[in-house]
């Protein structure tokens, strides 16, 4: 699958749902209850996975992502309740609306601001929904300053945010 996905330059990787609870039924219940720190885990393991078979694939796409197929349950929109939240849904319905699509970041590289210092400080990982600009830095190992830092946001990695 991997393969016929790079064969195409995508960056979704789609696996089937009932394929992974006869193989991996562990795998399977982990994902309906922790949908987003298995996808995490999932979407790695396929950039790196991907980037063994392929290593110039990385000029092509920045991260793959996992998406599932063949998932046995489907609510209708009007169904879901708060029991459902952080939990894997197959969702039937219309988008009525939308939001915009903004970046939010993923890996931050700093730059350390200390008079005489021109040292890059990263990559470092930003969890989402962190609003601490450099403070995961900790001090700079060139001067041992504990700052300021500001974004180098040439440098920084991306996702999209909606």
């Amino acid at each position: 699958q991997i393969r016929a996905m790079a064969s195409s330059n995508l960056s979704s990787l789609s696996i089937s749902y009932t394929h992974l609870t006869l193989a991996q039924p562990t795998l399977a219940l982990w994902l309906v209850e922790a949908p987003s720190d298995m996808f995490d885990i999932l979407d790695e393991t396929a950039t790196s996975s991907t980037y063994r078979l392929f290593p110039s694939y990385s000029n092509i796409r920045d991260e793959i992502h996992v998406r599932f197929t063949h998932y046995p349950i489907t609510d209708g929109m009007r169904d879901l309740r708060r029991v459902h939240l952080e939990r894997l849904q197959q969702v039937r319905g219309v988008v009525t609306r939308r939001t915009a699509v903004f970046p939010q970041l993923k890996l931050g590289y700093y730059d350390c601001r200390a008079l005489g210092c021109v040292e890059v400080i990263g990559p470092i990982r930003v969890d989402p929904g962190t609003t601490d600009e450099g403070g995961g830095c900790g001090s700079c190992p060139k001067c041992q300053s504990t700052g300021p830092f500001s974004l180098n946001s040439s440098l920084s990695k991306y996702r999209n945010y909606q």
